[in-house]
């Protein structure tokens, strides 16, 4: 279920292009392989000027002062030509950078804005099971690193590609073409230079990577160290935490070092062989004026110009590696979100499909449920689950911890689909029910109640119907029905106080009352408690039971628990246990029974009621 390794063609990159994305790619790559030549043909009109400096008339010519006014008139008028010629050329070169840049920065913004939404939006629309195989944090990481990576490889330096393949290919045609010994002579120490970076560059590589490595070790330390800082604090062991987190840091600032010496030895490496290859030319440069070269014509311009040239080009192809490193991450990364967008989850909360009921009675049915989580395909959850919940009725599930009583909450909300079996609501498989609609029927309160930044109102809004506006007034009332109205109006703010992340300036009580209320906002025909108030202490445990106890009546609901105090009076008690349901009645026919129940309730009540 992992997304497995892979990347996007270029073409591909574009997926999320329109029309304006498509020009200004195009004048992007223009300008970009139009701004490539310029350099190059700078290098040809240096060489022309520095030819109209050179006079050889021969060794005994005498130049009287007439001639030397009219070579000296030439030589101006030629360097003026040239010079004019630059500025034309600085001109466009100019302009040409201004649109590549421009436009393909463009692009990469326009190109990030859509991915983004989109990937966000898959995200929310993916199954649990899909959820189940990923990481939490790298799929939310990708939306600020794998979209920045793709961004920056479709940018201005995209076209850089393009700008140094065109000014490669233009610098070594004007170099052969003028004098193609000495441009294979320039070019003769290219490939020395070229694998001994590339080695040092292996190294160094490898050792970034440990780097990164320990680097991620230490954020994941730091993570984990500040998300519990109070436990931290109250073991007193900041100092333990503290060493381990900078020993992370040191082997990152170790690993560093040698791939700084690496890209260093590299470098120097490079350097020495582009000197090597201004002395070799410079003597072959020499011959080729002299005539003794391979190619004859050749002036002390040209020379300059096939060096400049050449040389200029090759080293320009070294800097090739940065903006492709940029565009290989970039397909990478565009793999990754692309194929999150493009899956199409087996249980789609965002599909039209499906029948939407005029009404909702409330009335489930479990026949031969047969279940395994696809984390563990060789683990049965539940074995044959046969129950039926009569509109209204109060159900409790209780059994051993890690009996998978939750599971079959999660079935009846559709986040997995049964193996076997089915699971009805009123008569109908709940797989030809659309999921909207079923989740609206559902008014869920977990263990860990699950609050969001904002205010209380705001909060207890997020459970009403998709579309739907209810008043204060309504709010209120389902407020009153959880017992948490008195505590709010007591607030400064009312219910326009700011709870904090997760609610973390509120009680567990009061949060979950919060969440009661957030639950009977969409007035549920379905109630589903699941460990509601296993975490709380007793005084809090009270307040938010009488809460329950209120919101139970008239619809169908089902309790997950195992402090028997909160189950008791259940209209049915089903016992769970190895995936099957043993026992099954109520709070008295079960402890007449003798049973498992009637063991859990010894252990927890100490005597018989």
């Amino acid at each position: 279920m992992q997304e497995t390794e892979g990347k996007v063609s270029v073409i591909k990159l574009f997926k999320y292009s329109d029309w304006i994305d498509v020009i200004l790619v195009l004048v992007g790559l223009i300008s970009s392989l139009g701004n490539g030549v310029m350099q190059p043909l700078m290098m040809l009109l240096m060489g022309d000027m520095v030819n109209s400096y050179i006079y050889t008339p021969g060794d005994n010519t005498i130049i009287d002062e007439e001639v030397n006014h009219m070579i000296v008139e030439g030589v101006k008028e030629s360097v003026n030509k040239v010079v004019v010629k630059m500025v034309y050329f600085g001109v466009i070169s100019m302009v040409l950078s201004f649109l590549r840049t421009f436009s393909l920065f463009v692009v990469s913004q326009r190109e990030g804005i859509k991915p983004r939404r989109l990937y966000f939006k898959s995200l929310l629309r993916q199954d649990a099971t899909w959820y189940d195989f990923q990481e939490s944090g790298e799929l939310t990481a990708r939306i600020a690193t794998d979209i920045k990576n793709y961004q920056d490889g479709i940018g201005p330096k995209f076209g850089m590609i393009f700008q140094i393949i065109s000014m490669v290919i233009t610098g070594y045609v004007i170099g052969f073409t003028k004098c193609w010994d000495l441009a294979l002579v320039v070019l003769a120490t290219v490939p020395f230079s070229s694998f001994s970076f590339t080695i040092f560059q292996i190294i160094g590589m490898k050792y970034e990577t440990k780097a990164l490595n320990v680097f991620g070790a230490a954020g994941a330390i730091a993570e984990e160290t500040i998300g519990n800082i109070r436990t931290v604090q109250s073991l007193n062991q900041e100092n333990e935490f503290i060493e381990e987190y900078e020993e992370k840091i040191k082997q990152n600032e170790h690993f560093n070092g040698i791939k700084g010496q690496c890209l260093g030895l590299g470098f120097s490496v490079i350097t020495f062989f582009m000197i090597a290859s201004y002395a070799l030319g410079s003597w072959y440069g020499s011959l080729v004026i002299r005539g003794k070269g391979g190619s004859k014509g050749v002036f002390a311009g040209d020379v300059l110009m096939v060096f400049m040239s050449v040389l200029s080009a090759s080293q320009t192809l070294s800097m090739i590696a940065t903006p492709l490193n940029l565009l290989f991450s970039a397909k990478a990364s565009a793999y990754k979100i692309f194929t999150t967008i493009d899956r199409i989850p087996d249980i789609d909360c965002q599909s039209i499909g499906g029948e939407c009921p005029t009404e909702c009675n409330g009335n489930i049915r479990f026949d031969d449920v047969q279940f395994v989580y696809p984390t563990r395909p060789s683990h049965h959850v539940l074995k044959g689950i046969d129950l039926e919940i009569k509109k209204g009725e109060i159900i409790a599930l209780v059994g051993a911890s890690g009996c998978r009583k939750s599971t079959t909450i999660q079935l009846i909300q559709r986040n997995y689909e049964p193996n076997g079996g089915r699971v009805t609501l009123d008569g109908k498989d709940i797989r030809e029910l659309n999921i909207k609609w079923l989740r609206n029927q559902i008014g869920i309160v977990g263990q860990e109640p699950v609050l969001f930044s904002g205010t209380i109102g705001e909060n207890i809004m997020l459970g009403a119907k998709e579309g739907e506006t209810l008043s204060k007034e309504e709010m209120i009332e389902c407020t009153k029905m959880a017992n948490a109205h008195d505590f709010i109006s007591k607030l400064p703010e009312g219910y326009d106080t700011i709870i904090g992340e997760k609610g973390a300036l509120l009680s567990g009580g009061q949060k979950q009352r919060i969440a009661i209320a957030r639950a009977l906002i969409r007035n549920p025909s379905i109630l589903l408690l699941d460990e509601a108030t296993s975490a709380l202490d007793t005084q809090s445990e009270k307040i938010v039971q009488e809460a329950l106890d209120k919101a139970s009546k008239g619809r169908t609901t089902i309790i997950v628990g195992h402090r028997l105090s909160t189950i008791q009076n259940a209209d049915q008690i089903c016992v769970i246990m190895r995936g099957k349901i043993v026992e099954q009645g109520t709070h008295q026919e079960l402890m007449d029974l003798k049973g498992f129940y009637y063991t859990l309730a010894m252990q927890q009540f100490g005597t018989v009621n």
